[in-house]
């Protein structure tokens, strides 16, 4: 179309100006142009001396038939379309498929609803897991309930002897997530119930609640407030466990905290503020008497800040400090000490984020628990703190973690102790419906010198594998041991052996 336009054009001029323009131009070299096709089939412009049709810019066809080759040309230059000298011819392959195609359509065959091209030219997302679990909505909510339902066999060894219970376990586990454009809501519960079906031991109930809200307030500025609930039975390896009771206590943990991160160019700070309730139940000994746990209950408020440098999108170094102010409701416990105490704690580390394939953190630092009580000695050590997720593969996460805190005494002229933690986890797809796990455990408890309690060291490991016969039913095998050594103390072993059921929706 835009040859035959100018083409046309080009006429027009030379039947205006033919004089001038065969003037201007030199008669001793003949005009030579780039054979083209306009929309009636007849080439113009073809070059000098050959057999094409030139067309007079007079409008004389016939003159031009029969116009010596040799003779200067007048007049103006056709518009010419300049074809690439290089130009890449198809494939036989390409021009097979394409006519092959051509032809199964035209006969109905092939397919007729080709994949239309996204209006914003932007590739489409990932398509969705064919074994995600649905939910239930809740206006812009989605709620995912999962039941298990496992029978385990568990076995005690201690300096008392060896005993062993088979109980039913149940486990009710359910996510809340929102749906939002802009902020994020996620509610996580677990709640574990456990059934003696036969032999002797203590049951262990447990139950979790976490709330936590995004807010994103600003480009640069987020918000975030949570909250939570944690119900547990003390073991009677715990370090505060009342030696010979039937039933120890149980603990329960309310929490709630807000935390603000501001961004400004490659600076990132953040300031959060925690709220802990502990209230501790009453101890059955085996008197059937009871002992009040309401000595230990406490009220804990924390603030701490952090500041890190953006290096990279993948290295964040990072400073942090905290204070934690920790109050009994007792002012004496039933020993006479008085043991509130103020925590100082400072760390250095570093954010790292490689994607999928490597990323956590890794801080060290100094803690520092200062007990009112001026007979007690008070409690300081190094801390080292960290996560980390790797994936050396597809299917393959390998996970590790690193804590350190410092648990309070109950104990008569007792401080406390160091708890250092190291756990690691290996997770592996042996197929897309069957996946293996592997997990240990070691958590060192070191006392003051001149504590009378010496320091403790526990063993832990598991083995579990899933297979999933859908995507709302698996079947669930664990295997787990633990020890637990202390000097002066008899190695107390427990094994357990567990086989159940896992519904999703």
């Amino acid at each position: 179309m835009l040859g035959v336009a100018m083409a046309a054009l080009t006429v027009q001029t030379g039947q205006a100006s033919a004089q001038s323009a065969s003037g201007a131009l030199d008669s001793d070299t003949p005009l030579r142009s780039t054979l083209v096709e306009p929309a009636n089939g007849t080439p113009i412009g073809a070059a000098a001396g050959s057999p094409a049709q030139r067309r007079d810019p007079t409008g004389n066809d016939e003159a031009a038939d029969t116009a010596d080759p040799d003779e200067p040309a007048t007049g103006t230059v056709p518009a010419t379309r300049i074809e690439p000298l290089n130009a890449r011819a198809a494939s036989v392959d390409t021009l097979d498929a394409t006519e092959d195609k051509a032809a199964d359509t035209e006969a109905g065959f092939g397919r007729q609803n080709d994949r239309a091209a996204p209006v914003d030219d932007l590739k489409p997302g990932p398509a969705a897991d064919p074994d995600a679990v649905p939910g239930f909505a809740i206006g812009t909510l989605v709620l995912r309930p999962t039941v298990s339902e496992k029978i385990v066999h568990e076995t005690r060894r201690d300096g008392s002897g060896t005993t062993g219970r088979t109980f039913s376990e149940t486990t009710l586990t359910g996510t809340l997530e929102s749906d939002w454009s802009r902020h994020r809501l996620t509610v996580d519960g677990v709640a574990t119930l456990q059934k003696n079906l036969s032999g002797t031991g203590s049951e262990q109930p447990r139950a979790t609640l976490d709330a936590v809200l995004l807010l994103d307030l600003s480009r640069d500025l987020q918000a975030t407030l949570k909250a939570g609930y944690d119900f547990s039975r003390e073991d009677r390896t715990d370090p505060n466990a009342v030696s010979g009771a039937v039933t120890q206590a149980t603990v329960e943990v309310f929490s709630a905290g807000a935390a603000v991160e501001k961004s400004i160019g490659n600076l990132r700070g953040t300031v959060a503020t925690e709220v802990t309730r502990s209230v501790y139940g009453d101890v059955v000994l085996a008197d059937s008497s009871v002992l009040s746990g309401a000595d230990r209950d406490t009220l804990a408020g924390t603030v701490s800040g952090r500041i890190g440098y953006v290096l990279s999108p993948a290295l964040i170094p990072f400073l942090q400090a905290s204070v934690q102010r920790t109050r009994y409701d007792q002012t004496l416990d039933d020993n006479g000490f008085a043991r509130s105490s103020t925590a100082y704690a400072a760390k250095i580390g570093a954010e790292i984020d490689l994607g999928e394939k490597l990323n956590g953190e890794l801080a060290a630092g100094y803690v520092l628990r200062d007990i009112d009580d001026a007979t007690l000695t008070d409690i300081g050590a190094v801390t080292v703190d960290g996560t980390l997720n790797w994936s050396p593969m597809r299917g393959t996460m390998l996970t590790a973690g690193l804590a350190t805190s410092v648990e309070a005494a109950t104990a008569a002229g007792e401080s406390g102790s160091v708890v250092y933690a190291l756990t690691t986890g290996l997770t592996r797809e042996l197929r897309r419906s069957v996946v293996a796990r592997l997990g240990s455990s070691i958590t060192y408890r070191d006392y003051a010198s001149d504590s009378l309690s010496p320091d403790q060291v526990l063993f832990g490991a598991t083995m579990g594998l899933s297979w999933s016969l859908n995507r709302y039913l698996s079947l669930d095998a664990d295997v787990g041991f633990e020890r637990t050594t202390q000097p002066g103390s008899p190695d107390s072993d427990t094994a357990r052996v567990g086989l159940g059921l896992k519904l999703k929706r």
